[in-house]
């Protein structure tokens, strides 16, 4: 008589789940990051412009980054620098049209170069000591469709920049622009002056009420507001807080139309 003999699976030892290694930050999400804290801070707006083109010239591996804000008369001046000679600041001074970071001003497009000197509108300033970078990528600081600055990057060597680099620094122009338009790098009335200068066209609409022609001058109102939360890490909290605004300002106007 043969023996029936049930075959059981063996069951395997308790062992921890196997280790997933978290997904590396991108260094973009990074740099945003390292820029938030930079603007939640409370240094003053040129210690923080100094501590940003440290920052971005170290996460975007680049020997300089410099940030050049307008002035009146469509000057930019060099208020920032990490790479460049220290003495430059507040001195390099170029004017919309001059030079490379003029050109960016003056076209409010980005410019990225592998071999910059070799470009024509190139405008060499011996007091910035920028013969040794070779490569050259900027764009420009907008802010409500107006230049505001341009915050650019450099290498020694002839360097393709890509276009994500070219986005990455866009974003961070944005953060700029903020810091420029609160009014505490340059004086909030110079900044009116220079209102028309570096501007993009721009065309306003309007609702006729009755018909006929009238002239009347045209007030801007423009109230002053300091952004300091640029990068948010809460989306949905921010999405919420979008809304809750918006029906806050739907219930008021509907009031001010009943008032009336």
């Amino acid at each position: 008589m043969s023996e029936i003999v049930e075959e059981r699976p063996v069951e395997a030892p308790n062992t921890p789940a196997p280790h997933v290694p978290a997904e590396p930050v991108s260094t973009t999400r990074r740099l945003l990051r390292r820029l938030r804290g930079i603007m939640a801070g409370s240094d003053a707006a040129q210690e923080r412009l100094d501590q940003i083109v440290r920052v971005v010239a170290a996460e975007m591996v680049a020997e300089v980054c410099s940030a050049y804000v307008m002035r009146a008369g469509e000057v930019l001046e060099l208020f920032a620098t990490e790479g460049l000679r220290p003495e430059a600041v507040h001195r390099t001074r170029l004017r919309v049209g001059e030079g490379l970071v003029g050109r960016i001003a003056a076209t409010a497009r980005p410019l990225a170069l592998a071999e910059a000197q070799a470009h024509p509108d190139f405008a060499y300033r011996p007091e910035t000591g920028e013969e040794i970078y070779h490569s050259l990528m900027g764009v420009p600081v907008l802010r409500g469709e107006r230049v505001l600055g341009v915050l650019l990057i450099q290498n020694r060597t002839r360097r393709q920049y890509s276009e994500d680099e070219v986005e990455t620094l866009q974003t961070i122009a944005m953060i700029v622009a903020e810091l420029v338009a609160s009014g505490e790098l340059v004086n909030p009335h110079e900044m009116a002056e220079s209102r028309s200068g570096a501007s993009l066209p721009m065309r306003l609409g309007g609702l006729r009420l009755n018909p006929g022609l009238a002239v009347a001058p045209a007030l801007l109102h423009e109230p002053h507001v300091v952004i300091r939360y640029i990068v948010a890490e809460d989306v949905e909290t921010e999405e919420r807080r979008l809304h809750d605004a918006v029906a806050a300002m739907q219930q008021g106007i509907d009031q001010l139309v009943d008032a009336t």
